[in-house]
């Protein structure tokens, strides 16, 4: 390949690449505890039988609003290595809603949340 044609073939590309990755940018809108149950019950309702009980525990938790639990669960769950993609992705979206929302309730004084937060930061 000549100069002018690599050249053009790079910012082609280049072009290509941004305009795909412009659209993975945006944040998903942020999930209710009711949403995140329903979204677990429904990806993990025909999976394997540990995941599906992990996974409804964690719904279960966060239907009673035990955050501690629904944040330990939703983590591990997320990191199973049996979920299929649709279950790895709503397990993801739980967690990351999760981790968002104490950090939004420890900045504004949840010692609870600070704590859960404090607890996951120094986990990795």
């Amino acid at each position: 390949m000549n100069i002018p044609t690599r050249l053009t073939f790079c910012l082609l590309t280049g072009a290509l690449l941004a305009g795909f990755g412009a659209g993975c940018s945006k944040k998903p809108a942020a999930a209710t505890p009711a949403e995140l149950e329903a979204s677990l019950r429904d990806a993990f309702k025909d999976g394997a039988e540990g995941a599906r009980k992990m996974a409804d525990a964690a719904a279960d938790a966060l239907q009673k609003q035990d955050r501690a639990q629904a944040f330990a669960l939703l983590n591990g769950l997320s990191s199973a290595p049996e979920l299929s993609p649709e279950q790895r992705q709503a397990a993801a979206h739980a967690a990351t809603a999760m981790r968002e929302q104490l950090a939004k309730d420890a900045a504004k004084g949840d010692q609870e949340a600070a704590a859960l937060m404090q607890a996951y930061r120094s986990s990795k």
